[in-house]
């Protein structure tokens, strides 16, 4: 049996909690699958709270302290969920809870989550499928992604990729990311994607730099948590070669053109140079050092301690 918690982030969604709910119900009716929806309210200003105290059965709601983020909503949602298995969509309806299923078809024993495809979205050309179009193109060429639509928030995956790596900052925009880097196995199917029936897009067109911000700090992250002597050590060896590159040509100016007595501003330059490089690459080395004992040493995150949630039902 797969059973699965559906995890749902909103922020001022009161429109849809009722809609949704009910789209959910009606789709997992016939299921003989055990499952739970958690709901996580997001410090919404709206009447989502209300709304979402209205659902009952097999729906939860948890109530953050105040406004966090999508990464910590998730986070909460997958720290309170029963079963092991996650599925995550948005509370904009424009997810369509048929496909749940055809997620959970999809996930086998050789796989770690399944991906949704967003293969007519109904969303404007100008400000965000042509944006989308470029990260996700710039995201599978940085990272070797095997996900073609990392901002489709429809997926499912085994909730150890997130218990076992905290979802903190704004990770949730690269989630599929986080998760090919930790080596998840994955795949993705075509889902439906539905417009916007009610409020407005909470993204504008920078959500394509705070995307690729997203995607090199994921890149980066991935090589100083698994191998950061590596990463730093790297960075070390590069710049003492380009120290010794300075003192080996201020040698060659020394002896065969200007003499020892005869300082330019060139030998200044080049001098400062080798004593920049040759501090840097002590520098980087001795980071590499620190955060291969700290990585070694430190214990896992307060699974708390990113979110405060202050009411639940």
């Amino acid at each position: 049996m797969k059973d699965f918690s559906i995890v749902i982030p909103l922020l001022n969604e009161s429109e849809s909690i009722p809609v949704l709910a009910r789209e959910i119900e009606e789709a997992l009716n016939s299921t003989t699958n055990n499952w739970e929806c958690i709901w996580v309210d997001d410090g919404s200003f709206d009447s989502s709270w209300a709304e979402l105290n209205k659902l009952s059965g097999r729906h939860r709601a948890l109530k953050l302290s105040r406004n966090l983020g999508q990464s910590s909503a998730i986070m909460a949602g997958c720290d309170h969920a029963k079963f092991d298995l996650i599925v995550t969509l948005d509370a904009d309806l424009q997810n369509n809870p048929k496909d749940i299923m055809r997620l959970l078809e999809s996930l086998n024993e050789s796989l770690d989550c399944v991906c949704g495809i967003r293969k007519n979205r109904n969303d404007k050309l100008i400000s965000r499928r042509i944006p989308s179009f470029i990260a996700n193109w710039l995201a599978r060429r940085v990272t070797r992604v095997p996900v073609s639509d990392l901002g489709c928030t429809l997926r499912i995956f085994r909730k150890h990729l997130v218990t076992d790596n905290r979802l903190i900052g704004e990770m949730h925009r690269v989630l599929p990311v986080y998760f090919h880097l930790s080596g998840a196995r994955m795949a993705e199917i075509a889902v439906d994607h539905r417009s916007r029936r009610f409020g407005n897009s909470k993204y504008g067109l920078n959500r394509i730099f705070k995307f690729m911000a997203d995607i090199l700090l994921a890149k980066v992250m991935s090589k100083i948590t698994t191998r950061p002597l590596y990463f730093f050590g790297t960075i070390s060896l590069v710049c003492l070669l380009m120290g010794l590159m300075a003192i080996f040509a201020e040698l060659i100016r020394i002896l065969y053109f200007d003499g020892l007595f005869q300082v330019t501003l060139v030998d200044m330059t080049l001098i400062l140079v080798s004593v920049a490089m040759l501090s840097l690459s002590l520098i980087m080395t001795v980071f590499g050092l620190l955060s291969e004992v700290i990585i070694r040493k430190s214990s896992s995150t307060n699974e708390k301690s990113q979110y405060n949630v202050i009411e639940s039902k």
